[in-house]
């Protein structure tokens, strides 16, 4: 049974901690940046895609900065 991967935390938006997996897929989670630091790795399951998010917060200038890391 192949581990499941966690996914890097690359910045936070709004109080959410985005995070993303090696195809440059974003998530997110309502998190204190304290408890994710950038750079860290978070367990999918806690993760939300973020196309869940409403619409106008998914087209926001941070979601389109961080989708550039």
């Amino acid at each position: 049974m192949e581990a499941e991967k966690n996914y890097l935390v690359i910045g936070y938006h709004r109080g959410k901690v985005i995070a993303k997996d090696e195809w440059n897929s974003l998530y997110y989670v309502e998190c204190e940046e304290e408890m994710a630091p950038i750079g860290t790795l978070i367990e999918p399951r806690v993760l939300q895609p973020v196309q869940k998010l409403e619409k106008e917060e998914q087209f926001e200038k941070g979601y389109e900065i961080l989708k550039e890391l």
